[in-house]
């Protein structure tokens, strides 16, 4: 299969490794997309990537798919088992390096003699107007073109709209897509990442309407967007790369940005979480469009991680920061005359270490002695038997991540088998935390000791603050 993007030395590229670890968790396509700031569209064409590069059919399978079978750099692979993007990779002795470097060079130019004419191509300053491009007298232009067609700018973000003219009239069944949507203000300005709002197939199929909108005003009268991938995905099969490295410049000096308002009464507001530790509110501001909140968080924080939002994508939550101190968002304004703010959890890792011994109890089920006295509030406990041992905990305590296997989480019976940890992951909500191990299980086996390093502790409440938008 041809593929627009050049090869990696991995078998997947680093975002599709931080999609599939997502996978591994049990998120959905939304979820995956929310989490890494990328459309629905983008994470179902890494999917159909990730599938076709390791040969699977479905979610099910690639979540069981074992990285070593594929040799990353020819050593293996540890694999991601982080939701904060964290891959371990095996380095390699110098032999194995030279072998992996010619192999890598000899899939390249294997890669180039395939790709034939496909469109690469560079529209820097070559569209600045609001006429649309000429195509030479054809339905579709002979490579892929960018036509700005408007610039909506807030007093916290700009929205760029912009055609997509494509070199075939695209199938019915065939969903077209961008990714890696970039705003750069001047030459030397900072590129920002933008998140793609609306994609909708133009009449007869003869390319894209698409609107990015990126966290920052207006900076400057000239800017570029610049587009990293153009990709096709027929609905239920396999998707290609068709063009990247897309650029088109514009003006903005018709698109005057008005300055926002400021909610003086909300700065230093505190939310207490009863933990240690607290969100203060550093700065409310909003115009017609949006709300902007910017925050810190102050006290007993060390360690903390933020989790997935229980709030989902509604608007007003509030999560616990990434880099564990400081936080903004950007919320609609509808037409309100005030916000709610929902304040998201975190979670605490807990290094003590939970030994759980399970028993069948007949009909391929197995249940867990003492559960609910290791585990709180624990509301169940299976395991799936086959190629692997797959043991699954339903708990208000989150094991995301703490079984991974930089963590020793092990599974032994009572014939003095060990079976080797696959895959450890945890998903919120629902509190799910899962833990794959090479089996099958051997013929006789009466009792499983699943011992787990530790655990995070979710540290969360009914924290709301309402802001009167005045």
């Amino acid at each position: 299969m041809k593929r627009g993007r050049p090869r990696h030395d991995d078998i997947l590229t680093p975002r599709e490794w931080e999609v599939l670890a997502l996978l591994r968790e049990g998120l959905t396509n939304e979820q995956i997309a929310g989490r890494l700031g990328i459309s629905r569209n983008t994470t179902k064409f890494h999917l159909a990537e990730i599938f076709s590069k390791i040969g699977v059919k479905d979610r099910e399978a690639a979540s069981r798919w074992q990285p070593e079978h594929a040799r990353r750099q020819g050593l293996g692979v540890l694999g991601i088992f982080s939701t904060r993007r964290l891959s371990f990779l095996v380095p390699s002795k110098p032999a194995v390096a030279a072998l992996s470097m010619v192999a890598v060079l000899g899939l390249s130019l294997a890669g180039l003699l395939s790709m034939g004419s496909r469109p690469k191509v560079d529209l820097h300053g070559l569209l600045s107007s609001r006429q649309a491009p000429a195509t030479s007298g054809s339905s579709s232009p002979a490579r892929p073109l960018v036509h700005i067609t408007g610039v909506q700018s807030s007093a916290f973000s700009t929205v760029v709209e912009f055609d997509l003219y494509v070199p075939r009239a695209l199938a019915g069944d065939e969903v077209a897509h961008v990714s890696e949507v970039l705003l750069q203000f001047s030459r030397e300005g900072e590129q920002v990442n933008g998140q793609v709002v609306s994609q909708k197939l133009m009449p007869e199929g003869a390319g894209l309407r698409v609107a990015v909108e990126f966290p920052t005003p207006i900076q400057a009268e000239d800017f570029t967007l610049s587009i990293g991938e153009l990709a096709v995905v027929p609905n239920g099969g396999d998707g290609r790369v068709i063009a990247c490295g897309l650029r088109s410049s514009a003006r903005t000096s018709d698109f005057p940005v008005a300055a926002p308002f400021a909610v003086d009464s909300a700065a230093g507001m505190r939310i207490d979480t009863g933990y240690g530790w607290s969100y203060v509110i550093d700065a409310v501001e909003f115009d017609a469009t949006a709300v902007r909140v910017t925050y810190h968080v102050e006290g007993d924080i060390e360690g903390l991680l933020a989790l997935p939002p229980l709030a989902g994508d509604a608007a007003g939550s509030i999560p616990f920061p990434q880099d564990g101190t400081l936080g903004a968002v950007l919320i609609p304004a509808g037409r309100a005359d005030h916000v709610r703010l929902v304040f998201e959890p975190a979670g605490r890792p807990i290094d003590k270490e939970v030994s759980l011994r399970l028993f069948p109890s007949g009909a391929g089920l197995w249940s867990a002695r003492d559960l609910t006295s290791l585990i709180p509030d624990a509301a169940g406990l299976t395991v799936e038997e086959g190629e692997y041992v797959s043991i699954r905990l339903t708990a208000p305590t989150a094991y995301t991540g703490r079984g991974a296997p930089g963590n020793n989480a092990t599974l032994t019976d009572n014939l003095g088998n060990a079976y080797r940890l696959y895959h450890g992951s945890g998903s919120m909500p629902p509190r799910h935390s899962q833990w794959d191990f090479v089996g099958p299980l051997a013929v006789g086996v009466s009792e499983l000791s699943l011992t787990l390093p530790g655990y995070l502790a979710i540290e969360e409440g009914s924290w709301e603050l309402l802001v009167e938008l005045r």
